[in-house]
């Protein structure tokens, strides 16, 4: 029983870690400026590109991992 108990709790909190990912979009609106960070943070990097792909701003953008 404790054997089961704890290989439920091993993967119970490694499956919660990888949930805790979070991606932010970064947009650099010049060469001399600094990245701005976007105020939401998403959950997947998908949903960070497709934010990405939506953007009409002149500059760089990027999704980084926090």
């Amino acid at each position: 029983m404790k054997k089961l108990f704890l290989c439920t709790s091993i993967i119970l909190t490694l499956n919660i870690s990888a949930f805790e990912r979070t991606w932010f979009l970064e947009v650099k609106t010049c060469l001399a400026c600094d990245w701005v960070q976007y105020s939401e943070p998403f959950r997947l990097r998908e949903q960070c590109e497709m934010a990405r792909g939506g953007l009409f701003i002149e500059g760089l953008t990027k999704c980084t991992e926090g």
